[in-house]
């Protein structure tokens, strides 16, 4: 499968926009359910959606599965 960076950037979008309101809402339930450490909920609580949209930009993917699944 290929994915080009306009998909990449959208699932990065989706992703942290879901991460971000699950770390405001339930901090405890973001670090589980999107496999980040606690530093990472915080940084994602604070964002601007600016700020996520540059972030998903970056031509990386953040989607991190837990080891189990993966």
């Amino acid at each position: 499968m290929n994915i080009n960076n306009e998909d990449l950037n959208a699932i990065n979008l989706r992703f942290l926009m879901l991460a971000k309101t699950c770390a405001q809402t339930d901090p405890n339930r973001a670090v589980i359910q999107f496999n980040l450490n606690r530093k990472e909920v915080d940084d994602i609580a604070k964002m601007s959606l600016e700020q996520i949209k540059n972030l998903s930009n970056c031509g990386r993917i953040f989607i991190n599965l837990p080891s189990a699944i993966a």
